[in-house]
């Protein structure tokens, strides 16, 4: 079993620092990850070698399958080190979500603070700042971690 999520709140919104972070798409596109997020963006952080990714990744697909709310995007925020191998293992998943590839972990730096990422990870980012929880919690069934991130989300609509 994994540690509970560690859960911070910064009361700043952190558009700017976003702005100046570009990924790329699976087509190696390379653009602004601030062009992509809406009022409430999710940014999940996962890579191919990560156990609890795994398990993660399927059920943050699946919310944002059933986001009806325009104003939600959720995007998966691949950090392999080697942008293959997350290109290779987003394909292999059928994720219908958006997958971006951030290699260099600016994304994780802007908004954890720390070069170090402790993956799995979310970001709830909207002009409220950040909600970030890092870890997954086996504990929760599939149904409750989908209506997790739902609150979490749904928390930073205005």
């Amino acid at each position: 079993m994994q540690p509970p999520r560690a859960s911070a709140q910064s009361p700043a919104p952190l558009a700017t620092p976003l702005r100046e972070v570009t990924v790329t798409d699976a087509t190696g596109a390379t653009f602004s990850l601030a062009d992509r997020m809406k009022d409430v963006t999710i940014l999940a952080f996962w890579a191919s070698w990560c156990g609890p990714c795994q398990a993660e990744m399927p059920l943050v697909d699946r919310y944002a399958q059933s986001e009806q709310d325009a104003r939600i995007a959720v995007i998966a925020v691949n950090i392999d080190e080697n942008r293959e191998d997350g290109v290779a293992a987003a394909a292999a998943r059928h994720y219908g979500l958006p997958v971006v590839f951030d290699p260099d972990n600016r994304a994780y730096e802007a908004l954890f603070h720390s070069q170090d990422a402790e993956i799995p990870a979310i970001a709830v980012v909207s002009r409220d700042g950040v909600d970030s929880e890092r870890g997954y919690e086996d504990a929760m069934t599939d149904v409750q971690h989908i209506a997790h991130l739902r609150e979490l989300a749904h928390a930073h609509l205005h």
